[in-house]
């Protein structure tokens, strides 16, 4: 599963993500993937493989990841959490108004089937906005125009955010970062 699109998943996103480098300081990046086990509200998550990255190259990152799966004890069919979690920094123009943007994309998956979900743009609001993006049964794969449409959904959620603090002039001083999650 990994393989066949999961990988090429991040590998779509990454960029996405690292054509705003420019405009923020202070970036860190991580995909974090989570075993799952029970259900709600005893379902338990137990971190089984982390890659952190900046500017790397999109497939030296889905290579790292897979290199930690493979030395992990996830079992695909028995529930798993895949999370690109993203963090810009500080928009750099902006200086004590600055602001600083966080869009995760997750990948959950469950014995029978698979969800990718994804941030929504948010104007500041303390809550999260995620919103489901598709959803498979486990035999089935994404397929490469659903990959190009995440991955435009997720450039235009940052997008929106960013364009909606700079024509807002930014924080205000001594106010918390702007961050949907």
């Amino acid at each position: 599963m990994y393989d066949m699109w999961i990988g090429k998943l991040f590998e779509n996103l990454i960029p996405v993500l690292q054509k705003f480098h420019h405009l923020f300081f202070g970036m860190r990046h991580h995909i974090h993937v989570m075993e799952v086990g029970g259900q709600e509200p005893y379902r338990t998550r137990n971190s089984a493989a982390n890659v952190a990255f900046i500017a790397d190259p999109p497939g030296a990152v889905v290579h790292r990841l897979r290199d930690a799966l493979e030395k992990s004890s996830v079992l695909w069919t028995s529930g798993a959490e895949l999370a690109l979690q993203p963090h810009l920094g500080s928009f750099k123009h902006l200086h004590e108004r600055a602001f600083g943007t966080v869009y995760h994309a997750e990948v959950r998956i469950d014995f029978h089937h698979w969800e990718v979900w994804l941030d929504d743009f948010n104007d500041g609001d303390s809550k999260r906005k995620v919103s489901h993006a598709c959803q498979g049964p486990y035999c089935i794969n994404l397929c490469f125009v659903q990959i190009d449409e995440i991955a435009q959904r997720y450039g235009n959620a940052i997008t929106d955010h960013i364009e909606h603090w700079v024509a807002k002039g930014g924080m205000q001083p001594g106010s918390e970062m702007s961050s949907p999650a």
